[in-house]
């Protein structure tokens, strides 16, 4: 059977079961793979309140370093593509 039957044959088919499986597991693995990317912005303020509490300027308590920041959100997206490249 040739790709072009295949691709047919998918097209041309009764919705079933298995479309509805197909759909939550695609949706589940977009929602795995990008909740570590939305959830960097609120554990990085937590990071703050915890590691950065005695710097003098009132101003700059709390707030991770814009370095540590585009560190760990560079780290994250690396760490996305590599997974996407290995799974």
């Amino acid at each position: 059977m040739s790709l072009e039957q295949v691709l047919n044959a998918l097209d041309t088919a009764r919705t079933q079961c298995y479309h509805y499986k197909a759909i939550i597991i695609a949706g589940m693995g977009l929602f795995t793979d990008a909740y570590d990317l939305f959830c960097i912005p609120p554990i990085m303020r937590l990071i703050g309140r915890v590691y950065y509490d005695d710097v003098d300027d009132p101003k700059k308590r709390y707030q991770v370093p814009i370095a540590i920041t585009s560190a760990m959100v560079a780290i994250a997206l690396l760490g996305a593509v590599i997974g996407q490249l290995i799974f």
